[in-house]
């Protein structure tokens, strides 16, 4: 139910429908066909977390794997910050003259 009223489906789902899907040539039934797997994937992932959640939560009042957990979570925060940051910041020294690209 909550995730019914999360007005950041809305916000999301809006724009891909209607700016996204048409410049990529989805119009008619396949956009309708495109926005229900948009709702499963949009669906999907807070079940992940709450399986996860689940799973994990049996286990984590223990300290040792609390603290485990606790670094590999930051382990993949810094890797997806890594995969996500780096390309911006060569191809603005790129620009900048600071590397030869």
């Amino acid at each position: 139910m909550l995730q019914i009223l999360n007005p950041k489906g809305l916000t999301v789902a809006l724009p891909i429908a209607t700016v996204q899907f048409p410049s990529a040539g989805i119009t008619g039934n396949y956009l309708l066909v495109w926005c229900a797997i948009l709702a499963v994937l949009a669906f999907g992932a807070p079940l992940v977390y709450f399986v996860m959640g689940r799973l994990i939560g049996r286990n984590i009042r223990q300290t040792n794997v609390l603290n485990l957990v606790n670094k590999l979570m930051g382990l993949l925060l810094l890797f997806v910050g890594v995969n996500m940051g780096l390309p911006a910041l060569l191809e603005l020294a790129e620009c900048y003259g600071l590397i030869a690209g």
